[in-house]
């Protein structure tokens, strides 16, 4: 290991995969779950495929088969096309037709229960590595958060010395979505640390729209670890959903490209604080209903 990669490690990679413990995520190398996957899979089925028996539980078993074939084999010209159809299989269910004894019924499997984080599997894993094939170089993730089984952030770490775009251009178009991207069909957002700065955005977004998380108590504070405050902030168990829920999206740019935008914290807090707003004016006119009866 060079002095470099050492820094990282020590500064950034270590410290990140602890404050994952604290959070509840189960905390894993990824030589460890090489009894649950091969190299070539983006997502741990294993995982996948009991948390789905136990968010639906009693469904016929070709239903279970269905949903989890249809999640594993995303078949859109694109990357982003089958990004945007699991974004709708998170929030919709997975949409499974099945013939029943009389008629047919239809089924919205559920992948995610956002509403009660604790129901869900989460995992930090370290130095997953990826193969497309033998013919394409492996890639080795610094840190990817699974959610039942299903990668949906991707970290990439700089050392404190090096610059915050080298981890950017490592995690884009030229170098892991490139090698792997069947990784990217079930990424919703990334992000890219030295330590001293820390950045969110999605796979299609260029740099400059990758996004700060602050510490709202004291969004002007200097810091010296950055990442520290993005993990404990932003992924916690019950913040990370609520992103991936309600705070991303996809449109067209001028080109007619499909891209994936999420929110920026200002936007995210904007949003939280007129919904409590509305609740509470909804809350205190029901209150005053009651006390007329």
């Amino acid at each position: 290991m060079s002095p470099v990669d050492r820094l990282e490690d020590d500064q950034v990679e270590t410290p990140a995969h602890e404050i994952f413990r604290d959070l509840g995520y189960e905390p894993l190398l990824g030589s460890e779950l090489s009894s649950e996957r091969d190299v070539s899979d983006a997502v741990l089925p294993s995982r996948l495929d009991r948390k789905i028996r136990e968010l639906n539980p009693d469904l016929p078993e070709i239903v279970y088969q269905t949903a989890i074939s249809k999640v594993i084999s995303l078949r859109n010209t694109t990357v982003m096309e089958n990004n945007q159809e699991f974004q709708e299989m998170l929030l919709a269910g997975v949409k499974v037709i099945h013939q029943g004894e009389k008629r047919k019924e239809a089924y919205a499997v559920k992948l995610i229960d956002f509403e009660t984080a604790t129901n869900n599997d989460f995992a930090a894993v370290r130095q997953l590595v990826f193969q497309k094939n033998e013919t394409v170089r492996a890639i080795r993730t610094d840190h990817i958060l699974f959610v039942n089984g299903l990668p949906l952030v991707v970290l990439e770490y700089k050392s404190p010395t090096e610059k915050l775009t080298d981890a950017y251009s490592q995690i884009g178009k030229t170098d892991y979505q490139r090698k792997f991207p069947k990784l990217f069909n079930y990424n919703a957002f990334n992000v890219i640390s030295n330590k001293t700065l820390a950045k969110y955005g999605t796979m299609s977004a260029d740099y400059q729209w990758f996004g700060d998380w602050n510490d709202p108590t004291t969004p002007d504070e200097i810091t010296s670890n950055r990442l520290e405050i993005m993990l404990r902030l932003m992924l916690n168990k019950e913040t990370l959903l609520k992103i991936v829920q309600n705070f991303v999206e996809f449109e067209k740019d001028n080109q007619g490209r499909l891209i994936k935008k999420i929110a920026g914290q200002h936007q995210i807090q904007a949003v939280e604080t007129a919904v409590k707003k509305t609740i509470d004016v909804f809350s205190q006119k029901d209150e005053k209903r009651i006390g007329v009866i």
